[in-house]
């Protein structure tokens, strides 16, 4: 099994929100054995059978489009850089419905930051940061 190629096709399928029509028609365009390998794949990932291998390329063009995880879109939308912003309008016109998932996930995360930093105390603010240490994690753009 090509876990690269697997890892592509997961991260093309699995970027789309949970029962929409979008991750329909993207499952939906597999063949039968590219199917059949992501469900093992997807198994493997679950169980701690397969480590998920490192991509390199992060802005890998395959199966016709660009696709990027919530934390690649999240770090290049920051991004001043006119190419990073380019890559991120290209991947939100390509994907409309997955751009407004994360936007609107982005949204919550600063939501959920602004109402924890609000907290007067410092020992519960510093309990409620070291439980939600993913939203006050810094990015690096490669």
């Amino acid at each position: 099994m090509d876990y690269v190629k697997m890892e592509q096709i997961y991260n093309r399928v699995y970027s789309t929100p949970p029962n929409s029509p979008e991750r329909a028609a993207r499952l939906a365009e597999l063949s039968e054995e590219d199917n059949a390998a992501l469900w093992d794949y997807y198994s493997g990932l679950c169980s701690g059978r397969i480590k998920r291998p490192e991509i390199k390329n992060k802005e890998s063009k395959e199966l016709g489009g660009l696709t990027m995880n919530y934390q690649q879109w999240k770090a290049l939308s920051k991004s001043s850089a006119v190419k990073n912003q380019i890559v991120v309008s290209k991947f939100e016109r390509q994907n409309p419905m997955t751009a407004r998932e994360y936007k609107k996930r982005l949204e919550d995360e600063k939501k959920k930051r602004s109402e924890i930093m609000a907290i007067e105390d410092t020992r519960k603010r510093h309990e409620e940061i070291a439980k939600n240490m993913q939203l006050f994690e810094r990015s690096i753009i490669l």
